[in-house]
């Protein structure tokens, strides 16, 4: 697959190309206009919200559990 970097929002694409053409004009080539929603597109929406749960399932089959209190974030 060929290198891309995808925007699929008018003014994050402005914002990119301008913070590329600053920092790492070799990479403006690679810019893209996506147009549709990359979360969709890529079926992010699952794992993004999953970034918020509660319970992490491990890749060995255990658990993280993580409580937030006003006192405390405690991980299990």
């Amino acid at each position: 697959e060929e290198n891309k970097i995808l925007v699929d929002d008018d003014l994050a694409l402005i914002h990119t190309r301008n913070f590329l053409k600053a920092h790492r004009p070799d990479l403006l080539p690679f810019v893209q206009k996506h147009n549709h929603p990359l979360f969709e597109t890529y079926g992010l929406e699952d794992f993004w919200e999953s970034l918020f749960e509660d319970v992490l399932l491990a890749p060995n089959g255990g658990n993280i559990v993580i409580d937030v209190t006003a006192a405390a974030i405690t991980i299990d």
